[in-house]
């Protein structure tokens, strides 16, 4: 299994977490080049916000993903004695990214 990109990191933060920090991918390590990531990844198509600090707070830029896809969970259930597969969408931010179990 290949390793994960950079770009692959950021979206996956992104996806679970809805936001991501300048000062996050340099104390972890994910990317010195948040900036390019972000332009890739709207160039995909993802709509991503930009919040940039005043020098007074810090000078720190958020990016905050808009619109975060649902998560889709596949169920099985009995059905006139037939096991059948069901769809469900689940908003992300009734499930906490950390244990990925609904709040």
């Amino acid at each position: 299994m290949k390793k994960p990109s950079n770009k692959d990191k950021v979206k996956k933060i992104l996806l679970d977490e809805g936001v991501i920090d300048n000062k996050f991918c340099l104390m972890n390590g994910t990317s010195w080049r948040l900036s390019d990531i972000i332009l890739k990844l709207r160039r995909e198509g993802m709509d991503i916000e930009t919040i940039y600090n005043t020098p007074e707070v810090g000078k720190n830029t958020h990016y905050i993903l808009k619109n975060r896809p649902p998560i889709i969970v596949y169920d099985e259930v009995m059905v006139d004695g037939e096991l059948m597969r069901r769809k469900r969408e689940i908003p992300r931010e009734t499930v906490n990214p950390k244990t990925q179990t609904l709040i």
